[in-house]
């Protein structure tokens, strides 16, 4: 949770106010909440519940990823951070293409 907070501090630092920014904050919230759920119900005793978990910590945790993307490129250009938005997209076309193999 502690990341999430301080990335959208981060992109509001940036001057990134718009909603992304706070879709982000929510989508990571319930992501967190669903690894939550993940670790708190195993499969074998309330596997219904377990897989909503891992919904929540996969499928939108991705869709936080992908956002994280877009506020990455939406940010002011630096040459310090130039390295940053190939290596976010990468991981988020490798995460996404894993997801739907799996």
């Amino acid at each position: 949770l502690w990341i999430v907070v301080i990335r959208f501090q981060q992109v509001r630092d940036y001057g990134n106010h718009g909603k992304a920014n706070v879709a982000s904050v929510v989508l990571g919230f319930i992501s967190s909440l669903g690894i939550s759920v993940i670790g708190n119900f195993q499969q074998s005793v309330l596997k219904s519940i377990h897989l909503l978990g891992a919904f929540l910590a996969f499928f939108l945790g991705l869709a936080y990823f992908w956002l994280q993307l877009f506020l990455t490129y939406r940010a002011q250009p630096s040459q310090d951070r130039c390295w940053v938005g190939p290596a976010r997209a990468t991981c988020c076309i490798l995460c996404t293409i894993l997801a739907i193999v799996s």
